[in-house]
């Protein structure tokens, strides 16, 4: 027992040298534009979002009120007119997931960030 603790005391300090790294903390996607395409099963659409403030996307120029997006995380979902639902994983300035519409076509989504002007 003496020891176990002695070895502890003497472990403890070099633990403190080597410092875990914090994970980096992923972008809040408000205020940024994103293109694409969306690959539906029998199309392939380009469009561009804003994610405004509020939770308020703009799809294309149209502000609608039944586009919506959340972020949690790495994770960001919306909604364009409660038709269509889109996942998307943040990596670097890469939006990449899946959607779904009402009529249950899926597809593939890719966007990338554009730069501020």
């Amino acid at each position: 027992m003496v020891r176990t603790v002695a070895l502890l005391i003497l472990l403890a300090p070099a633990a403190e040298a080597f410092p875990v790294p914090k994970p980096a903390r992923t972008p809040n996607v408000v205020g940024t534009t994103w293109e694409g395409t969306t690959q539906w099963s029998s199309s392939r659409t380009t469009s561009k979002i804003t994610f405004a403030e509020g939770g308020k996307l703009i799809y294309g120029r149209n502000a609608n009120s039944n586009h919506t997006w959340k972020q949690n995380g790495a994770t960001v979902t919306w909604s364009i007119n409660n038709y269509s639902h889109y996942t998307a994983t943040l990596t670097g300035n890469t939006l990449k997931g899946t959607a779904t519409n009402k009529v249950n076509n899926s597809a593939v989504v890719k966007l990338t960030k554009l730069e501020e002007k």
